[in-house]
């Protein structure tokens, strides 16, 4: 080997003299070759189209360009969300018994849920779908009595509930609303024994079976995902014995359910032979199923979903209240949410590419490095740059990959390399070399940028030897072993040459140590280190956090301005309802919102809430007590606090409360002033309270009813003044007339039937006691009529004698002696 240096450098320093004539000789110049574009119209580049051309966003389709190895190219294309973009929308329910209320509520509010949808889209379809959990021990209990009813001894009467299953495919997409709210109307429960769910291989069921779904090609896929529980996750399935991964295709089939065989349904019927998903399949399915899903969970499972929701590529979580009451508010601003994210994704060889994404928001000024605009608007337009550098040449054209996360919008672009030098090579081989060139580390010739090396040495720079230029050479990988890692290029590469080659471009080092991916995604946007405005990831995996930002993944900010209303610089944080933290409001139970100004529950939550009819009740009372006995000073004490105007049109209150307050009249003052202890901390605005004969009902207002100890139902009205959101004020209408039904004591009602029992059981018995004493006599008298009946006549016997006889004597006299 040393021979063959010195031999080397020996003809190059001869050389070098007679080239040098040569090259004067010919006036030799050499030019590179430049990168050019074109974009392809007719799609050169082979793209599927699936989405129709009026729906087609993400533009141009595809782009071809010729880049000069180690030259960069910049590349052009413009995401532009429309309005009206086809959504399907599909129903994952848990079908458990204690989400009964939940689907219930489900099918009353499907008109809403319609109304809601078709505010962003005309072009909706609904499906349905339920699960449960694996028919499995230990995850059902194994008896013949549970498995044909789950919801046996649970406390609830006369449930019967379907056989436990994993999912059940109920309705395919479809714009037949009325068809979605009979079906999850008569949607009958089952159960399971453990808390988590089998949500998980239910939701991948979904994903993978896309045309029993009716998944349209070109819409917006999006799952609602509602549970009261948690779900299970690879490995759970080993507790029952299930040791096979989760398939891969799709399961669905139409068949007798196994414990039941009157009961037929499309679903997962052998779902007892796998385990469940883990978390990398599930992002990878719906990622490549192009799905979004919303989770609607239990707010004590709220940051369980919330980190299940950072792994996955488009989804959010919301909180769902008792009965998911507030389902159509929920799925409205978390379709929010999923749809102002647009997120471009770039797939490429990294062996032979760098890629590099940069985007420029709506309302943004300046291109910046990062493939995520949030709070993106419906009609908005992003502009996006696409950095291409060719590492060296190669043949044939390398694609780059762009498409939208969970859209099918993309584009392509076709790279191929500038490796050829025209000029250069049209002269004669003598005018076109550099003998033994040092790029060539002195081992070959330099021709047209390319180096030809001697016999012996490989590699784009000569840099190999044959006996060094295999990957598995004993030197060449201890080269590539960075000290105290077992695995050369830190099992992230290939050893060439003594130099490690990183697998993706996420890659990087010279041991491919350094992993810029690595480190922990923000979980508002689920970007590394939140995103190159808040920090980039250092080689040992940890967030570099810039400037106004702190935490392990950037998403703290050290500014409370967030927690602030703009409109309101020198109010509390938090609308005074929650704690300000990282620049986030925490709200206090019962408010939620991103200042902590919405009442949680839904705008109808006032109807049910304590402190506002305490409020209600005593303004209604002051109010009609004032009206009805026409006083205009209730008291020397209150008439102290009541400021009039000159022309008795407006009264402020000079105490208690705020001054701006003002009242139309001194009734309302007055009524204002009574009740500040029972209406301090509500939202009711007592300056914007009327007292009405009937309900002024609007279309944004609620109607509510509040039942009194003395069985009366008052009415009042409300709806969201135009100052919400600084002060979480309503506007109030209290119906002067209220319903009331007299006071009935039970204790009489109790005596009163008693009473009532006893007398009619005194009653049947002496109508008893006539009728066997009637019947009685009937009988005596007829017994006495048969007796006499059967008496014999009077007879004289003919031979009969009579043994007396009498003599009358002749000479008795009747007066004689």
């Amino acid at each position: 080997m040393f021979s063959i240096d010195i031999l080397n450098s020996c003809l190059r320093i001869i050389s070098f003299e007679v080239f040098a004539l040569i090259r004067q000789t010919y006036s030799f110049s050499r030019k590179s070759s430049r990168s050019t574009s074109l974009i392809s119209l007719d799609h050169g580049v082979n793209l599927e189209q699936t989405i129709a051309s009026e729906d087609i966003q993400l533009t141009p389709r595809s782009q071809s360009v010729k880049v000069r190895p180690g030259g960069t190219m910049i590349v052009n294309f413009t995401f532009q969300s429309i309005s009206d973009y086809p959504v399907d929308l599909y129903f994952l329910t848990d079908l458990s018994y204690t989400m009964i209320d939940d689907l219930e509520t489900v099918s009353r509010l499907t008109n809403d849920i319609v109304l809601t949808m078709r505010t962003v889209t005309k072009k909706l379809q609904m499906g349905f779908g339920a699960f449960v959990d694996k028919p499995v021990f230990p995850f059902v209990v194994p008896t013949p009595e549970y498995l044909r009813n789950p919801c046996l001894n649970v406390g609830t009467k006369n449930l019967h509930c379907d056989p436990p299953f994993l999912y059940k495919h109920i309705l395919s997409l479809t714009d037949n609303f009325e068809e979605f709210r009979e079906k999850t109307k008569v949607a009958r429960p089952s159960g399971n024994l453990d808390s988590p769910e089998g949500g998980m291989d239910a939701l991948l069921q979904v994903a993978r079976c896309s045309e029993i779904i009716g998944w349209r090609a070109g819409a917006r896929k999006i799952v609602l995902f509602a549970s009261d529980g948690g779900f299970h996750l690879a490995g759970d399935g080993r507790i029952a014995g299930l040791v096979r991964p989760p398939p891969t295709t799709c399961q669905l089939t139409y068949q007798a359910d196994r414990f039941n065989s009157s009961l037929k349904y499309l679903g997962w019927h052998n779902s007892d032979q796998t385990d469940y998903p883990s978390v990398g399949e599930i992002a990878q399915v719906l990622t490549e199923a192009d799905i979004s899903v919303i989770f609607a969970v239990d707010s004590k499972l709220h940051s369980l979903y919330t980190k299940l929701a950072g792994f996955l590529p488009s989804a959010a979580v919301g909180i769902l209240t008792d009965s998911s009451t507030n389902i159509v508010r929920l799925l409205r601003d978390n379709y929010d949410k999923i749809v102002n994210k647009a997120e471009l994704m770039a797939t490429y060889d990294a062996d032979y590419l760098e890629v590099q994404v940069f985007s420029k928001c709506n309302g943004e000024n300046e291109f910046s490095k990062k493939t995520v605009c949030n709070d993106h608007p419906v009609g908005g337009k992003i502009n996006y740059q696409i950095s291409i550098k060719a590492k060296r040449c190669f043949d044939g054209v390398k694609k780059v990959n762009l498409k939208m996360v969970a859209l099918e919008d993309q584009a392509v672009l076709g790279v191929q390399t500038a490796c050829s030098c025209p000029s250069c090579e049209k002269l004669p081989m003598p005018s076109s070399l550099t003998p033994f060139s040092a790029r060539c580390q002195l081992r070959g010739h330099l021709h047209c940028g390319e180096c030809k090396c001697q016999s012996g040495y490989s590699g784009d720079f000569c840099e190999c030897s044959a006996e060094s230029s295999a990957e598995g050479d004993a030197t060449m990988l201890a080269q590539c072993t960075e000290s105290g890692v077992k695995e050369p290029c830190s099992g992230r590469g290939r050893c060439v040459c003594g130099k490690c080659k990183c697998n993706l471009a996420r890659y990087e080092g010279t041991y491919c140590e350094c992993d810029r991916h690595g480190c922990k995604r923000a979980s508002d946007d689920n970007q590394v280190c939140g995103g190159p405005q808040r920090g980039s990831c250092q080689c040992n995996g940890t967030c570099e956090c810039k400037p106004g930002y702190t935490g392990d993944r950037c998403d703290c900010m050290e500014s409370e301005k967030q927690c602030i209303d703009s409109s309101n610089p020198t109010g509390p944080k938090c609308s005074g309802r929650g704690v300000c933290d990282c620049g986030q409001c925490f709200c206090n139970s019962g408010y939620t919102g991103h200042l902590c100004n919405e009442i949680q529950g839904g705008e109808s939550a006032l109807c049910t809430d304590r402190d506002v009819e305490k409020c209600v009740l005593c303004l209604r009372d002051s109010l009609v007590k004032s009206f009805d006995s026409n006083e205009k000073t209730k008291s020397d004490e209150v008439a102290k606090i009541i400021i009039g105007s000159d022309d008795d049109t407006s009264f402020k209150l000079s105490q208690g409360q705020p001054t701006s307050m003002v009242y139309s009249s001194r009734e309302y003052a007055i009524a204002a002033a009574q009740c500040e202890s029972a209406c301090n901390g509500t939202v009711i605005d007592t300056s914007r309270v009327k007292l009405v004969e009937v309900s002024e009902q609007k279309d944004d207002s609620n109607l509510c009813i509040i039942y009194t100890e003395d069985n009366c139902r008052v009415f009042f009205n409300y709806r969201y003044s135009d100052a919400i959101y600084v002060n979480r004020k309503v506007d109030l209408n209290i119906i002067r007339k209220s319903e009331c039904t007299k006071t009935i004591n039970i204790l009489y009602i109790v005596l009163g039937v008693i009473a009532a029992i006893v007398l009619g059981g005194l009653i049947l018995l002496l109508i008893y006691k006539l009728v066997i004493t009637i019947d009685d006599r009937r009988e005596l008298a007829n017994f006495k009529q048969q007796g006499e009946n059967m008496r014999w006549e009077m007879a004289e016997n003919p031979i009969f004698e009579s043994p007396t006889t009498n003599v009358l004597n002749p000479t008795f006299e009747e007066n004689g002696y």
